[in-house]
């Protein structure tokens, strides 16, 4: 017979599948948290759906209670083959399904600051996370920074360490936690289940570190909470947890329970010790980078929390694309639970269904919620730079204190206690991590989604901005000279008021033969702008480059329609009008090239190659006593080349 809590997981289940395979039918922007299959080759949807039915018939009909029997006395009795044959298994994983885009964050600016910082030219710069950059720095500069494929090797090996310890830290604080064996190997299997193991498998940001010193923190705490740990240890763990990423100080309320908890035991005396430690640790710290906060800390000019109305602030509206009680919103808050925590959610609502109490009912429990509401509460207000899309990797570490504590309630309830609804639970999460890692591991479907993100309903300026440049910077180190341009044209569409978008696209256009494309470009700048001195400044150097090129082949007409496009933009470019008169004498109009060279001198009575050019049009169209008066002129201005002609004519100047 179905139990109620089964026959929920099981209904809860097909639900989860179902969105998953409405997703693949529409993938987009609104529906990012789930929409994998639809990225992949059909096949995997009937693979994802076969293993969905082959979960349903091994939990209904089969025997989950015999098998996790056995791995948790394996657990108990041989621990470190059990532990190696999981580190084996993630190791694996972790090549084979290698993140092979990495554009879901930072990762391209890393790169350049690691490139540069091992190269001499640039410092490194911790930003809010200095333990993380320093770990990435030390390893990527024992394995070289050569290329590309070499950055990418590196950051798998350094995240395939931090990995290796997130699992002895879950082992740990299943071992600790949970006193049955069934529950211990079920419990850390579901701790190793959801989509933040994406971070251990080469995915190019720092918040592998963050989720490792996480699970250390929630480790040495659990110790604590069960008498096999001085409290001393945990400050000084948190303020290692607090220097990998800052956002990590939102636990603090976890830290003063434990230190509550302490007083309450009388054991005061550990608070000051645990307190005093991690005071000397701060002191310590500041005077070792000789106070300057200023480099291990960064800032931008907006917010970084939502609006609650719409704002006229140009720069808030620049870095936000919905405000906090928007439906998009709303949406992304959603997708980024799917992905990361649907399944312990759903546990919870079940625990706390049944035991209105639960989150307070126990010292771990109480801990763990301390742990979460702050992080909870930041995820409903909170700003996401990139896009809650790209940077669901920054509250990711902390659906990991989301996992723990639906299991420890799920296991402590009377009635919850039975395997198979908990064994649906968890295949089913690692089926869906596994769709998203595998979606990661091929570039093609990943580009492909990631370009779905560009949608101005749930992506601002600023995340459209950034998105854009690391999606073309990829396309670079792939050797694709035309997606960027594309890329920059899109957003130009998308935003024409942005220098930036016309400044790219001249830059990747910035090669022979583009000269077309590269004026149309400035013309549509110019359109919209026409007051921007700067680009009027690029502009007329763009076109005196690009007619010099075409005069130097030889192709006049072409050299002659950039040189007009100079004198247009500056009626007093003096060189516009030389070159002008260069071209038309070249085509023997030597009438209308002479009134070219005459407005240049107009406009710059020193200038030598004017009157240098001036005398050979009035040579060449019979006028050579005139003509070499002006080259006389041209020799006393200092024309090295009138001064060797005249020489030559034996003629003095």
């Amino acid at each position: 017979m179905i139990s109620s809590e089964l026959r929920a997981a099981i209904i809860f289940s097909v639900l989860i599948g179902l969105l998953y395979l409405a997703g693949s039918l529409f993938p987009g922007s609104l529906d990012w948290g789930f929409h994998f299959l639809g990225f992949l080759p059909w096949p995997y949807t009937i693979l994802y759906v076969a293993a969905i039915l082959c979960l349903f018939f091994f939990v209904v009909k089969g025997n989950p209670d015999e098998l996790f029997d056995a791995l948790g006395k394996k657990m108990n009795t041989s621990p470190l083959q059990l532990m190696s044959g999981i580190v084996f298994l993630i190791v694996c994983s972790a090549f084979l399904l290698r993140v092979r885009a990495p554009l879901l964050g930072d990762s391209f600016y890393l790169m350049k600051n690691y490139h540069e910082a091992a190269e001499g030219t640039a410092p490194l710069y911790p930003r809010d996370e200095p333990l993380s950059t320093y770990y990435y720095a030390m390893l990527l500069r024992s394995f070289g920074l050569s290329s590309y494929e070499k950055f990418l090797d590196g950051f798998l090996i350094a995240d395939i360490l931090l990995g290796i310890g997130f699992i002895a830290n879950v082992f740990f604080i299943t071992k600790t936690a949970f006193t049955e064996a069934r529950q211990r190997i079920l419990v850390m299997m579901f701790l190793l289940a959801p989509a933040y193991m994406q971070l251990f498998f080469g995915y190019v940001e720092t918040y592998a570190v963050l989720l490792f010193a996480v699970s250390l923190y929630i480790n040495v705490s659990v110790l604590c909470l069960h008498r096999k740990a001085p409290f001393w240890l945990v400050p000084t763990v948190f303020l290692f947890m607090a220097l990998t990423h800052y956002l990590s100080t939102l636990l603090i309320f976890s830290l003063l329970y434990l230190a509550y908890s302490e007083v309450k035991s009388k054991r005061a005396g550990q608070v000051v010790a645990g307190f005093g430690v991690l005071a000397l640790f701060c002191i310590g710290l500041l005077v070792a980078i000789d106070f300057d906060i200023a480099r291990f800390s960064s800032s931008v000019p907006y917010s970084h929390f939502l609006s609650v109305a719409e704002t006229s602030d140009p720069i808030e509206s620049y870095a936000q694309a919905y405000t906090m009680f928007s439906l998009f919103h709303l949406i992304d808050i959603a997708n980024l639970v799917i992905l990361l925590a649907a399944a312990p959610l759903f546990i919870l609502s079940l625990c706390v269904r049944r035991d209105k109490r639960a989150l307070v009912s126990s010292s771990l429990a109480r801990f763990l919620t301390a742990a979460i509401i702050p992080a909870g509460c930041l995820l409903f207000v909170v700003k996401f730079d990139l896009g809650a899309a790209r940077d669901w990797d920054v509250l990711s570490p902390y659906f990991f204190l989301v996992a723990f504590l639906a299991s420890h309630l799920w296991f402590r309830q009377a009635g919850l206690h039975t395997v198979r609804s908990y064994v649906l639970l968890l295949f089913l999460t690692l089926t869906n991590s596994f769709v998203f890692a595998f979606l990661n591991s091929d570039a093609d479907p990943s580009l492909r989604r990631f370009a779905s993100f560009f949608d101005r309903r749930t992506l601002s300026q600023n995340g459209y901005y950034g998105a854009s440049l690391q999606l073309a910077l990829y396309y670079h180190q792939v050797e694709d000279l035309n997606e960027p341009v594309r890329i920059w044209r899109a957003y130009t569409a998308s935003f024409p008021d942005d220098a930036r978008g016309y400044g790219n696209i001249i830059n990747n256009l910035s090669m022979p033969g583009k000269e077309s494309d590269i004026l149309r470009t400035y013309e549509q700048w110019y359109a919209r702008d026409p007051g921007n001195a700067s680009m009027r400044e690029q502009f007329e150097r763009f076109c005196i480059g690009a007619g010099n090129r075409f005069f130097a082949k030889g192709e006049f007409s072409s050299a002659a329609l950039f040189y007009q496009k100079a004198v247009q933009l500056d009626s007093s470019n003096a060189r516009a009008f030389n070159n002008l008169g260069s071209v038309l004498a070249e085509e023997r109009n030597y009438n209308a090239a002479i009134a070219m060279f005459e407005k240049a001198i107009a406009l710059d009575s020193a200038y030598s190659d004017a009157f240098y050019n001036l005398g050979y049009a009035y040579i060449d169209s019979g006028s050579r006593g005139k003509g070499t008066e002006y080259l006389r002129r041209a020799a006393r201005l200092g024309n090295e080349r009138a001064q060797e002609d005249l020489q030559k004519q034996k003629l003095a100047w």
